[in-house]
């Protein structure tokens, strides 16, 4: 009974050490900022803390929505398309060259076939989140499965031995 005793009374002592290591806590301090710390326990059983951020307070932020802007048919400052697609353009073109301004006025005429606006169609597949999971999430199996099993029977041995070590 006592070599039972012996051998799952450290585990459990370990397992205890490990659960209340710490404890993160958040409060207020005098200037009203909130501030996260952390409190462990060194080996003499002293308590420890450590401040891990302090935020400072804002004031409540007011929202206002949006104004409605007009909704722009092209590029910035692009004239609203008129004509047909494909129909002769006119543009204007010019050029400063040694401070003397040169305008052309011309007319684009293309020469492919017109084109039309096209409109993609909405199709696809909603899938819940267990099947886009089972789809496109991490592997079952492989590389990842064979390591995150590896860690895992060394972090076992690692106790063990340091278990096995602690009660020689």
């Amino acid at each position: 009974m006592t070599s039972r005793f012996n051998f799952v009374l450290p585990i459990i002592l370990i397992f205890l050490l490990l659960v209340n290591a710490q404890s993160t806590v958040t409060t207020l301090n005098a200037a009203g900022q909130t501030v996260i710390e952390v409190i462990t326990t060194n080996p003499q059983g002293i308590a420890i803390t450590q401040i891990i951020s302090t935020v400072a307070t804002t004031a409540a932020v007011t929202t206002t929505p949006p104004a409605q802007a007009p909704i722009q048919p092209g590029p910035v400052a692009q004239p609203a398309a008129s004509g047909t697609p494909g129909a002769p353009t006119p543009f204007t073109y010019t050029t400063i060259v040694g401070g003397v301004t040169n305008t052309v006025v011309a007319i684009f005429t293309p020469t492919s076939p017109a084109t039309t606006p096209v409109t993609a169609p909405a199709i696809g597949t909603i899938y819940d989140y267990s099947s886009w999971l089972s789809v496109y999430g991490p592997p079952k199996s492989g590389g990842d499965a064979r390591r995150s099993r590896t860690v895992h029977c060394s972090l076992i041995a690692l106790v063990l031995g340091v278990v096995g070590w602690a009660m020689w």
